[in-house]
């Protein structure tokens, strides 16, 4: 039985809406994505055009982080809106689709409860789940918390969720 699925289910013109809010979206970040190309570009000039060895490696640096944060907003205006990515939560299972930030790989996770050794959440809250078969770890990051938080305080004993105490 379904207990849970994100994203809900949409009419067509919810659909329409959730596209356009998301294509507007991209607009923007691509605007800020080349803004920081463009700082990153004049760091990079000033630094070639600076005498000082210390001061060329500090702004090099500067430059190579603001390009790293471009070209991480770029890949974020990208991934948009897509309603292929879900999270279903049934009674015995989980099954979810993420995407991977980098490449864009669609992978697919389908997690029988009862394989579950543990699970935890890893420090920047990706939620970690180790299989007891193959001792395999799969670390599943959501679009969205309440997914997540729903499967925590809904499933815990299923999941084998490790609460940490508060010292």
């Amino acid at each position: 039985m379904l207990l849970y699925r994100y994203p809900p289910k949409m009419s067509v013109h919810e659909k329409r809406v959730a596209v356009l809010n998301a294509k507007n979206e991209a607009k923007g970040i691509k605007k800020r994505a080349a803004v920081n190309f463009i700082l990153a570009a004049a760091m990079i000039f000033l630094a070639v055009f600076s005498g000082k060895l210390i001061a060329v490696l500090l702004v090099s640096l500067v430059a190579a982080y603001t390009a790293f944060i471009g070209f991480a907003l770029l890949r974020l205006s990208k991934s948009g809106y897509n309603e292929s990515l879900f999270t279903e939560i049934y009674d015995d299972r989980l099954v979810h689709l993420q995407q991977s930030f980098f490449s864009g790989k669609i992978k697919r996770f389908c997690i029988v409860y009862e394989e579950i050794e543990k699970s935890f959440q890893d420090r920047i809250g990706n939620l970690v789940i180790i299989k007891n078969n193959d001792k395999e770890k799969i670390i599943l990051r959501f679009c969205v918390p309440d997914a997540k938080y729903f499967l925590i305080r809904e499933l815990e004993e299923k999941i084998k969720y490790k609460k940490h105490s508060a010292k």
